[in-house]
């Protein structure tokens, strides 16, 4: 039997930005999910899956689309200082 958390990962409408022992980037990285789909890594219902889930998230709103969704807050375990050099992340930054 699968661990819950094993499932929840494989079930994502998505590819994940990269998995490795006991970690994983839990954002939606849209050049990774697009290039995913342009290059036929995903089939036709797993890119219906992607483009769905960029709309439903609103990830393509304000155009263009969002790199990073959801935006990685300061708090999160995915916060890197040198994102605040050159405003890497403006709207956190205010």
């Amino acid at each position: 039997m699968a661990e819950p958390m094993l499932v929840v990962l494989w079930e994502r409408p998505f590819y994940l930005q990269y998995v490795a022992y006991r970690d994983y980037g839990d954002y939606f990285d849209t050049a990774g999910n697009c290039l995913a789909i342009i290059t036929g890594v995903a089939d036709e219902g797993r890119a219906n899956q992607i483009l769905d889930y960029i709309h439903r998230a609103g990830v393509d709103l304000p155009y263009p689309c969002k790199a990073l969704y959801p935006t990685i807050a300061i708090d999160s375990r995915n916060w890197r200082d040198y994102y605040r050099n050159r405003s890497l992340n403006p709207e956190l930054l205010t």
